[in-house]
């Protein structure tokens, strides 16, 4: 998904989730040509 810089360290998308509870999200960024770390955010939907 596209992703907007909205100010310096701050980026955003707009997402629907389907349903209310806890959803898994995994989040990469390309640090240079090679470096490219995953993780994975865990959070929950009210």
């Amino acid at each position: 998904m596209e992703v907007a810089s909205l100010a310096p360290g701050v980026y955003a998308a707009d997402v629907v989730l389907p349903t209310t509870g806890e959803s898994e999200v995994q989040v990469s960024l390309r640090t240079t040509e090679f470096d490219n770390p995953v993780r994975t955010v865990t959070f929950e939907v009210p």
